[in-house]
């Protein structure tokens, strides 16, 4: 990873894994508290930005003679700091869910990760 990156994660790794991700909904606001990824939960410290896209995508008709039609796509995206404890390497996560599944998209933390 490129330590002198100006993002505080260094480089991105790009991933595509499933992952859990909890959430807090006191307050009325939705926030990440952990997400689970390759066996161990990784709790959500400091602050979480989230945001989400959302496309007409078009969708081949069945017979010949109908019209086209869009069906809209929409992916919610969060990128979270978070650590398995106190002591722990922070790792910055990057998620994104489309549908009913969390997916891990990018990793990037400030020192070196393991191949």
């Amino acid at each position: 990873m490129n330590s002198s990156s100006p993002d505080p994660a260094g480089a991105w790794r790009p991933f595509d894994e499933a992952v859990v991700v909890t959430f807090d909904d006191s307050r009325g606001i939705r926030r990440p508290l952990a997400l689970r990824w390759r066996g161990s939960l990784w709790r959500v410290i400091g602050d979480s930005r989230h945001w989400s896209i959302w496309r007409a995508l078009p969708v081949a008709p069945r017979f010949p003679d109908d019209e086209p039609v869009t069906r809209g796509y929409r992916a919610d995206f969060w990128r979270l700091q978070a650590q398995c404890n106190p002591v722990s390497p922070v790792l910055h996560f990057e998620v994104r869910r489309a549908g009913n599944e969390w997916r891990l998209v990018r990793l990037g933390a400030t020192f070196e990760l393991p191949g």
